[in-house]
């Protein structure tokens, strides 16, 4: 944390002393004050994923959750509502009558392009065949850039009616930014792209590693960008 909040570095030795809702209280008050009058996207999303981390780690009890989830509500009220005037023209500009038609058959293209390079590039065939999942997953289930990098096979991306059934892509409450839990059924074409990429591509990108992230990165870390 480079804001000075007037917290003594030496005594944020662990997750718990450094998610303490009294230290992660200076830390929003701090960025509060450099940000202005108002907090700005990055304060307010703070507590959202020091909440996150908390969660995973069980550093903090039940009581020290609850008053970060607090701390959370009170700044999602200084959340700025509906899309950025970027966004919005990006958006029309992807619905133009043809553009989301492509869009949606890119994934399938590419995956036909990476057949025929695997014999001979296997790691380049495989890193298309990932982007290609990315692309497809995206355009069924648009969650942040965060969620898809971070997504596991047997955690987000589930078979609930056994390995013949369509998968699900589900994200629990405490990682997403509004805490609403996500499930998004996807369908069969998008089932089996990502089958073959997990059977036939993905092998070639785990560097010896047994981690079940569905895009996995260096040192069986999960991959913190696609391209």
């Amino acid at each position: 944390m480079a804001v000075k909040c007037g917290v003594p570095i030496e005594v944020l030795n662990s997750f718990s002393a450094l998610l303490a809702p009294a230290v992660v209280e200076k830390v929003l008050d701090a960025y509060w004050r450099r940000n202005g009058e108002s907090p700005k996207l990055f304060t307010v999303d703070l507590t959202s994923r020091f909440l996150a981390i908390a969660k995973e780690t069980k550093c903090l009890d039940d009581a020290a959750c609850e008053r970060l989830d607090e701390m959370r509500r009170d700044l999602d009220e200084h959340r700025s509502s509906g899309l950025t005037d970027k966004n919005l023209a990006l958006i029309r500009q992807v619905l133009t009558p043809g553009v989301w038609d492509r869009v949606v058959k890119l994934p399938f293209t590419m995956m036909r392009s990476t057949r025929s390079q695997q014999a001979f590039a296997p790691q380049r065939a495989a890193v298309t065949a990932q982007l290609a999942v990315a692309i497809a997953i995206l355009t069924f289930a648009p969650v942040r850039l965060a969620n898809l990098t971070a997504i596991r096979l047997g955690f987000n991306l589930i078979k609930p009616d056994g390995p013949a059934s369509n998968y699900w892509l589900v994200f629990p409450d405490y990682d997403v930014k509004n805490r609403v839990r996500l499930e998004y059924p996807l369908e069969q074409s998008i089932t089996d792209l990502i089958d073959e990429y997990v059977s036939d591509f993905r092998p070639a990108l785990m560097r010896s590693t047994n981690e079940d992230w569905l895009f996995p990165g260096k040192s069986g870390a999960p991959r913190t960008r696609l391209v």
